[in-house]
């Protein structure tokens, strides 16, 4: 009944629900701005090639970070 609900509708009525189930599902309050932007930089890392290890991936970034002297 619901499915049938949801592929009745047009595909911008598909997009708001979807933004909306995602809302509701994954919010951003479980993960702070930087652990969602490190999420972000390994989903890029891993969609280019670049699959090294999480803790790798980690500690390269914070190598990046960290000012030079």
């Amino acid at each position: 009944m619901l499915l049938a609900a949801i592929s009745s509708n047009e595909i911008a009525e598909k997009y708001q629900l979807l933004i909306h189930t995602e809302a509701e599902l994954f919010s951003d309050d479980e993960n702070s701005p930087d652990d969602i932007a490190e999420i972000q930089a390994a989903h890029h890392d891993y969609k280019i090639g670049d699959r090294t290890i999480f803790d790798r991936c980690v500690a390269k970034r914070e190598t990046e970070k960290a000012p030079t002297l």
